[in-house]
């Protein structure tokens, strides 16, 4: 649910996806955890990405 129903269609499209990923990691033998120094290192530009759209 959402406030607007182009909020609710992006939600979904992004549950579609997650699943579309976790579907294929199965596929491929299950997922396997990032690890945390990994994780730690894309925070920054995880930010950055989200502040400055391509």
């Amino acid at each position: 649910m959402g406030p607007r129903p182009d909020q609710v269609l992006r939600v979904t499209a992004l549950v579609e996806r997650t699943a579309q990923i976790v579907w294929g990691a199965r596929a491929l033998g299950g997922p396997v955890p990032i690890p945390e120094d990994v994780c730690r290192n894309f925070t920054g530009v995880y930010g950055y990405l989200r502040a400055n759209p391509l």
